[in-house]
């Protein structure tokens, strides 16, 4: 996902007392925060979509319990996705998709059931891309029943990515746990899937800066199917990390445009050292 800032709002009371008191007080110049301090969220925004994508695809065309999710064939092709199974191994092979290239994969430690608790994978990528951000590395996955919650849970876990685009690159690296909220009981509708996402990960930009991210369990990521953004939810993003400009940023996914929250939209609020930032991304 190519994401660009489009506008900044300053959500102040006073805009003058931002721009006078922000470089004397908090050492914070509010023209190079928007120029330069959204490029880690803007890269770990790209990487969180597609780390997502590419657990979706494993949970829709990789793991099956029924006849609703369950492909048979050794060889079949479902909403433009070519899979090929052998035994526990499944390839899957974007060529008809419009938004997807390249293949992803799968390696199951045994049957890929939804009822197989404890089952693992290792994910690998030829060529694959998501909206032309284009995937390097390997991704290991951990499915698991929790007595908490109605379907199953799942563990990414990843050393370190890299993502590239064009003449750029920047690398993602971490742990992301994913609740399976909504959709386990309607295993032959995708499209009402909601996943709850948490967990603490590191990246380097585009540009070369360190950066670490924490999702608390209690105010995760919300992503529906459905929806091409993420809904809700919330992030600290510590920028430049070990550097004279450290900084730490809380992201919110949940403002929308004007005052309603958790709608399926790009935009999403910035705050840092006390001043808030209402960002638009889009493609």
């Amino acid at each position: 996902m190519n994401i660009k800032v489009a506008r900044f709002v300053v959500l102040s009371f006073v805009l003058c007392f931002v721009f006078t008191s922000c470089d004397n007080n908090n050492n914070l110049d509010i023209p190079d925060a928007q120029s330069t301090d959204t490029q880690s969220t803007e890269d770990n925004t790209n990487a969180e979509l597609n780390i997502i994508k590419v657990f979706q695809n494993i949970n829709v065309y990789g793991i099956s319990d029924n006849d609703d999710k369950s492909f048979c064939k050794i060889n079949d092709t479902i909403n433009n996705v070519i899979r090929t199974i052998n035994g526990n191994s499944i390839i899957l092979n974007f060529a008809l998709s419009n938004d997807q290239k390249g293949k992803i994969f799968i390696n199951f430690s045994g049957t890929p059931t939804f009822s197989n608790s404890g089952l693992t994978a290792v994910i690998t990528f030829e060529n694959y891309s998501f909206n032309n951000l284009q995937i390097i590395g390997t991704v290991n996955m951990t499915m698991r029943h929790n007595i908490d919650t109605i379907g199953p849970d799942f563990t990414i876990n990843a050393d370190t990515l890299k993502f590239i685009k064009e003449d750029k690159s920047f690398l993602w690296g971490g742990k992301r746990n994913i609740i399976w909220d909504t959709g386990f009981f309607s295993l032959g509708d995708r499209l009402d899937d909601v996943y709850l996402i948490y967990g603490n990960t590191w990246g380097v930009n585009t540009k070369g800066v360190q950066y670490r991210v924490e999702i608390e369990k209690d105010n995760p990521l919300k992503k529906a199917l459905s929806c091409e953004w993420i809904k809700q939810g919330k992030m600290t993003l510590t920028d430049y990390i070990d550097t004279e400009d450290e900084k730490s940023l809380t992201i919110d996914y949940a403002p929308g445009k004007d005052d309603e929250l958790g709608q399926c939209d790009s935009w999403i609020t910035i705050t840092v050292k006390g001043f808030t930032f209402k960002v638009i991304l889009n493609k």
